[in-house]
């Protein structure tokens, strides 16, 4: 998995939900570790769907 594109998700989804106007470069690494795990899920999930997706031969 694409570490850069990981860490983009992350910050994206985390700038998206954030209410707290605290940027992702102040938050601890406990805090970006929930994102992060969140991006690599969702990544993974759509991976799977595009594979489902695929006509079978």
């Amino acid at each position: 998995m694409d570490d850069m594109k990981v860490m983009l998700l992350a910050e994206a989804l985390y700038q998206k939900s954030n209410s707290t106007a605290v940027p992702w470069g102040q938050r601890d690494r406990t805090i970006r570790k929930t994102w992060i795990d969140a991006a690599r899920q969702q990544i993974e999930r759509d991976a799977a769907t595009a594979k489902a997706d695929l006509p079978h031969a």
